[in-house]
């Protein structure tokens, strides 16, 4: 029997990771060490992002991320 809790769980945990960042337009999948790990690339040379961390793409998780990283709520 499929545990219908756990998969909304992990189709929602796919849906987040599948946002984009408003600085470099990457996935949120590839900020996850802090920076950003996917590649910027040309036809001659390949190099990492230079984004810093993931800030949320819409309006409403923007305020949400800033107020969080401004310490006024968890």
């Amino acid at each position: 029997m499929v545990d219908e809790k756990l998969t909304k769980q992990i189709i929602d945990r796919i849906v987040d990771f599948s946002k984009y960042c408003r600085e470099c337009k990457h996935v949120r999948l590839s900020h996850l060490k802090g920076t950003c790990l996917a590649i910027c690339g040309t036809t001659e040379a390949f190099v990492l992002c230079g984004c810093k961390d993931f800030v949320p793409e819409d309006n409403l998780d923007y305020i949400e991320w800033l107020a969080k990283k401004r310490g006024l709520i968890k």
